[in-house]
């Protein structure tokens, strides 16, 4: 999903205040916002994803935070690419 050439289904905005995970590179920046279902990418393939733009996270990578404390969605998500 992250990389290739298939179509990337866009997701809904989530709600300010629904739980979320930042995706970090190592001492570094936040990589991607992630929610339930949808991914916000920001740093990140900047080729493939629009700024502001929310994607349908791929099944496959559902419950990967199954344990994990997440963080609220506030109204400044860092900007995308």
């Amino acid at each position: 999903m992250l990389w290739g050439q298939s179509r990337i289904p866009r997701a809904p905005i989530p709600a300010v205040g629904s739980p979320v995970f930042q995706l970090r590179f190592k001492d570094g920046p936040a990589g991607a916002v992630v929610n339930a279902t949808a991914i916000r990418v920001h740093g990140l393939n900047c080729g493939r994803f629009k700024r502001g733009r929310w994607y349908r996270l791929p099944a496959s990578l559902r419950g990967l935070t199954a344990g994990l404390q997440p963080r609220s969605l506030n109204a400044r998500v860092p900007r995308s690419c």
